[in-house]
């Protein structure tokens, strides 16, 4: 049986120097709705230094962002062949993606855009998928705005120079088409990089964020997207925001959310909305949306709306992926870090 190369991580979790180690598996063959997958280039997220840290159950293969091409499709999937170009982002409990092969649920899948090679198009699909999902599943906004109800409206996002922050403000001027789309950044380096994704304001975590707004001229703002941190926003997000405000998080919490109390919340009558993207996959629901998010990211990329979040790109080795980690846990990552992924995996 022919075998894979994969990086996974040892039991228990731990740091990445001291748990992370190449494998050798056997290549496995799709299920029905399953692609084949020939991995060409991956990227790293946060989320997957808190499963190597054993915060979630997960398959020992580390990583969910991939492209590559499809060497073998399931009994059920028309929608893909063999030599198809895609991207993906795969499944919680299911191997990952720093692997030189994996399986995907087709329906996750779509084609990769056409202006992006392998490794710039790995590190778009779970970043775009956690934005593209809390602005039209919770927030209700709407792709192009057609009817320019979104024109006059303001977002702020808190931590705009991750991988999210950095998908979220393009998607946020260029697809949703919002008027104002303020991000927090701090070091010269973030803020340079904020600027580059289209943010129209810039402000800093370090300080108060509401005079800041006020500054800018925002006493309020519609939509805000907590990417860090979210007990410590919560209190401020709740006073910033304007009546019928939206306030989103894709970071979770292990006590109670401050700030919903308060008497503001209630006479606002703001709502709050947890984003995960593996929320669908954990639960087997409404897989087919994010297959067509992820065609319709592609279009904007092809269209020339969006840019590349890659920032680092290495080769995919053990030594490669535990820097990876490492800097994702010191916060000084910014955008993506993405890996080439070829039989020469060390």
């Amino acid at each position: 049986m022919s075998q894979i190369k994969a990086i996974c991580f040892k039991e228990g979790g731990g740091k990445a120097a001291k748990c992370l180690e190449l494998t050798t598996r056997p290549k496995p063959d799709p299920k029905a709705d399953d692609l084949l997958v020939n991995i060409k280039a991956c990227a790293v997220n946060p989320v997957d230094t808190k499963i190597r840290q054993g915060a979630f159950p997960a398959a020992d293969i580390t990583g969910y962002d991939a492209a590559g091409i499809v060497e073998k499709v399931g009994s059920n999937v028309t929608a893909f062949k063999p030599g198809d170009e895609v991207y993906y982002s795969g499944q919680l409990g299911q191997p990952g993606t720093t692997a030189t092969y994996s399986l995907v649920n087709s329906k996750l899948a779509a084609l990769k855009p056409k202006s992006l090679d392998f490794v710039d198009a790995a590190a778009v699909p779970l970043v775009s998928l956690t934005a593209w999902e809390l602005f039209e599943e919770h927030f209700n906004l709407v792709e192009g705005d057609p009817q320019g109800k979104q024109a006059k409206k303001s977002i702020l996002i808190i931590n705009g120079a991750g991988g999210v922050g950095s998908i979220a403000t393009q998607l946020a001027r260029k697809v949703f088409k919002l008027e104002r789309v303020v991000v927090t950044a701090s070091r010269p380096e973030t803020i340079e990089h904020a600027k580059k994704m289209g943010a129209t304001d810039v402000i800093s975590h370090r300080e108060e964020l509401k005079p800041q707004l006020e500054k800018l001229g925002l006493q309020a703002v519609e939509y805000i997207m907590i990417c860090h941190s979210t007990i410590s926003y919560m209190d401020v997000a709740v006073d910033i925001a304007a009546p019928t405000g939206k306030i989103g998080s894709i970071v979770e919490v292990s006590e109670p959310l401050p700030g919903l109390h308060k008497i503001d919340a209630f006479m606002k009558a703001l709502s709050f909305h947890w984003e995960v993207m593996l929320s669908k996959g954990v639960y087997n629901y409404d897989l087919e949306s994010q297959g067509d998010i992820l065609k319709r990211v592609a279009k904007a990329y092809d269209d020339g709306l969006l840019t590349t979040l890659v920032v680092e790109q290495h080769t995919s080795s053990v030594k490669s992926l535990i820097a990876a980690h490492e800097k994702l846990e010191a916060g000084t990552s910014i955008g993506k870090i993405a890996l080439t992924v070829g039989d020469d995996i060390q």
